[in-house]
């Protein structure tokens, strides 16, 4: 067995060991020792809400102890969408682009435009 410990941030991030969930990294600091792992390869995930995911290979040695850190990239926050007007002239045109603007064919009759927000 080998000990690997996780310098992580968030300290809420998921740590998955060979596709099995083991724990958040708060659980894998030199503090709390580390974590115990066969000797040999395995292959490490590590995600948290709002962050980008990490994925990487780690050779665990028996009797010795592996430390990795990272700070996860946070993502952007998700911004509302904002409502868009929706324009309709029926058997003419239906789009998100007003009527005056859209290069309608003469034969179109504006008068007729509905808009409505969803």
């Amino acid at each position: 067995m080998g000990r690997v410990i996780l310098d992580i941030a968030p300290a809420t991030a998921q740590i998955f060991v060979d596709g099995y969930y083991v724990g958040v990294s708060e659980d894998f600091t030199t503090g709390r020792g580390g974590g115990l792992l066969e000797a040999g390869p395995h292959h490490i995930d590590i995600s948290a809400d709002r962050h980008e995911p990490v994925a990487f290979e780690l050779m665990v040695s028996a009797d010795h102890a592996v430390t990795y850190r990272a700070a996860l990239k946070g993502l952007p926050p998700q911004g509302a969408v904002p409502p868009t007007t929706f324009y309709l002239i029926p058997g003419c045109y239906m789009g998100n682009i007003p009527p005056r603007d859209a290069r309608l064919p003469p034969s179109c009759d504006q008068t007729r435009t509905v808009t409505w927000k969803p």
